[in-house]
């Protein structure tokens, strides 16, 4: 396990991610929540506690894309022994959480890996 703060996760997340996704897409913080905003996707993220929580994912185009940014943060979150859950899920995109691994939590729009 690596020592956690949240500026280190979200390094390993940006260098893990450049690496499968091909593209440097730094993260803002805006008051807690960090936001990668690139031509091909936006990825909101928080940390709260000991849980990644992801605010959002849009991809733009290439396939497979949000499972390989979702298998990133799965990997850095094992790192640093994190949980993960998904917030504000739209019923559009529940096939994805569950194909991932996450059920529903019982907070509406709230799915937690398992």
């Amino acid at each position: 396990m690596k020592q956690r703060e949240d500026l280190s996760v979200i390094a390993d997340l940006e260098e893990l991610l450049e690496v499968v996704l091909g593209t440097h897409v730094p993260f803002t913080d805006c008051d807690g929540t960090y936001i990668a905003d690139g031509d091909d996707y936006t990825l909101s993220i928080a940390i709260a506690d000991d849980t990644l929580e992801i605010l959002n994912i849009e991809t733009h185009g290439a396939r497979r894309m949000g499972s390989d940014i979702v298998t990133a943060i799965h990997s850095v979150a094992d790192d640093y022994e994190l949980e993960v859950m998904a917030k504000k899920v739209q019923s559009s995109a529940i096939g994805f959480w569950t194909k991932m691994g996450y059920e529903e939590g019982s907070e509406n729009g709230v799915y937690h890996r398992t």
